[in-house]
């Protein structure tokens, strides 16, 4: 389940910003700034009309 603040701070991250820290946690595993989940990162780009994957080979 995903934490109604995570997706809260989430929303504050341009979509950039977003797809480049999932990118960093999937393929380098750095953490995500703020304690985010991955998860959070990608309810919000579904939110904005987004693919949550597919891209920098997420």
């Amino acid at each position: 389940m995903i934490a109604r603040w995570e997706i809260e701070k989430a929303r504050k991250l341009t979509t950039n910003q977003i797809k480049n820290f999932i990118w960093g946690e999937i393929t380098c595993g750095t953490p995500v700034p703020g304690c985010i989940s991955v998860d959070a990162l990608r309810y919000v780009l579904r939110e904005r009309g987004e693919d949550d994957c597919g891209y920098h080979d997420t």
